[in-house]
């Protein structure tokens, strides 16, 4: 029965040309990136020498950890806020009641981050291999491992940022808006309060970052700026925190929100 639930959320962003178009520059990008690196030998960026598997694939989440944000609060929104779109709340939660077809939308959220994630992954290999052919290459999987659950805490709250915003908008511009702009826009406004810091959620997800992706630091081109110093376990902890809470808030609104065929 889950099974077939989760399908049924698949197919409406299968459905969705916007979902479709984001993801598809997402990976434009990221194969753009890569030309730059190992081929195009004109370029700024031409380092095929640290182009090892561990390095693309730790390069590729990284990549994703910083602008992956984009795409899955789009999705996110998108899985909050279709049946608002269409006006079909009243059948889905008519059908599974609404405290489990809330929860079907987040696990199938929490799976698309999971397969970005493994693709990314799956993509670093490939280039590599691309690259240097097939060599013996030694992988430091316990940090890759890390990588990839940074990774994925990072995008599970840019994720359900976007879903709460379509919940409580009942739009999925809203959620668009509130998962994607408003921190670009909030993020520009506290560097001239620096006060506020504390406030934004990129001054956890950069110490996140800078503390699971210290193997790059021998690319020229990479420089992890960090806001504040914290302990990995301490921002782990903090964004851990706001996901419950969001997962927490959107729940109650479903549950109290009164739907009208």
């Amino acid at each position: 029965m889950l099974r077939k639930q989760l399908k049924a959320e698949v197919k409406k962003i299968q459905k969705s040309p916007g979902v479709i178009i984001v993801t598809l520059i997402c990976f434009l990008f990221f194969v753009m990136l890569y030309y730059q690196k190992a081929i195009n030998i004109h370029s700024g960026f031409f380092t095929p020498d640290l182009l090892t598997i561990e390095y693309m694939s730790s390069f590729n989440l990284l990549l994703l950890s910083l602008v992956g944000f984009i795409p899955i609060s789009i999705v996110g929104a998108y899985i909050g806020g279709i049946d608002y779109v269409f006006n079909t709340n009243v059948y889905t939660i008519g059908t599974n009641g609404r405290l489990k077809s809330t929860i079907v939308k987040m696990i199938t959220l929490f799976i698309i981050i999971l397969t970005f994630i493994c693709f990314t992954v799956i993509l670093g290999v490939v280039e590599s291999i691309m690259l240097n052919r097939i060599k013996l290459q030694n992988v430091d999987y316990n940090l890759l491992i890390k990588q990839v659950f940074s990774c994925y805490i990072i995008l599970s709250l840019s994720g359900l940022l976007g879903f709460f915003g379509a919940t409580i908008t009942k739009r999925v511009y809203g959620g668009i808006m509130i998962g994607t702009v408003f921190p670009i826009i909030f993020g520009q406004m506290v560097r001239y309060t620096p006060f506020l810091h504390p406030l934004t959620i990129e001054s956890y997800t950069s110490s996140i970052v800078y503390h699971s992706f210290h193997n790059l630091s021998n690319d020229p081109q990479i420089q992890i700026q960090i806001v504040h110093r914290l302990t990995y376990e301490t921002s782990l902890f903090i964004i851990f925190a706001l996901i419950i809470l969001f997962c927490f808030i959107t729940t109650i609104m479903v549950s109290r929100r009164n739907f009208n065929a």
